[in-house]
């Protein structure tokens, strides 16, 4: 049955920024050599390098729906609501969600959801869910292409009786890569298989984000892409400046993989917006399940 699901809101505070447009990725301007040479060895262990900009100044835009590449420090509370889900239930989420940087190379994330539901029958139910931590190694950094490595691991804190958690421990090795499209225009892939520990269910999860931003009133003028303090950018001393925008769009996939006779495939696709009109950035998006 298709879903309709509401994110209400994602809060988060706001980073440097250092802004410049792009011309168009050419395959040419990768460092590729980046994948061959020390700068991973050296800097796995270096501090901390905290930017939500590219070295080009484009803006690093946090997906909806999955995490990103790169090594940062946010600190997020996420609203959820959805209504008439598989299960005929209402479900609504609040998540406390930090992503942190350890060194310049690695990060972790960690998630502890609040959730509740409310059933067909009339039945309510509400409490801790599935808690989340996902190690992040960024194995290639550069001012067009980023690509990282997310495990994500989900703990099974909720009552699966209530219908608070999955009832299992989950694995999901996840490839996840930036793109630079120019102009202030990003996309983001993400892929990888999650496992069931106990149940032995296994599943392909694959989706991309790809997000445009700007600052002004008009989408597409060259101005809303003019560099604000673009001096600041070696001295991250920058925020995201004040009336920025970006529009999303977020198509995610799953298609079961533990040999069943039918292959479920599950699709969510998601049209967002997030404004930095003060010191946190409000975001929000339906989002459309099959």
């Amino acid at each position: 049955m298709p879903r309709f699901v509401l994110l209400t809101f994602l809060l988060m505070p706001l980073f440097e920024l250092a802004v410049s447009g792009q011309d168009l990725l050419h395959p040419d301007r990768l460092n590729i050599d980046r994948l061959y040479d020390d700068d991973f060895l050296d800097e796995i262990f270096a501090p901390v390098h905290h930017s939500h900009f590219s070295e080009n100044g484009t803006p690093y835009v946090h997906p909806f729906t999955f995490e990103p590449p790169q090594i940062h420090q946010d600190v997020f509370f996420i609203f959820k609501y959805a209504e008439n889900t598989i299960d005929g239930a209402d479900e609504y989420e609040s998540e406390f969600h930090i992503d942190w940087a350890l060194t310049r190379r690695l990060g972790i994330l960690f998630a502890v959801p609040m959730v509740g539901n409310h059933q067909a029958g009339g039945t309510q139910n509400v409490g801790i869910g599935d808690l989340e931590i996902a190690p992040r190694i960024m194995w290639v950094e550069d001012d067009y292409f980023i690509l990282a490595t997310n495990l994500l691991i989900t703990a099974p804190t909720g009552d699966e009786r209530r219908n608070l958690g999955a009832g299992e421990a989950t694995l999901s090795p996840l490839i996840t890569t930036w793109h630079d499209l120019g102009n202030w225009n990003s996309l983001l892939f993400n892929f990888g298989p999650e496992f069931g520990t106990r149940s032995g269910d296994a599943a392909m999860i694959y989706g991309f984000s790809i997000a445009h931003t700007w600052i002004g009133r008009s989408i597409l003028d060259d101005e809303s892409h003019d560099d604000h303090d673009h001096g600041a950018h070696d001295g991250h001393a920058a925020h995201f400046v004040p009336g920025m925008k970006s529009i999303y769009l977020e198509l995610n996939g799953e298609t079961q993989l533990d040999g069943a006779e039918e292959t479920m495939v599950e699709l969510h696709l998601q049209i967002g917006v997030d404004d930095c009109s003060t010191d946190l950035e409000l975001r929000g998006f339906p989002s459309f399940a099959a």
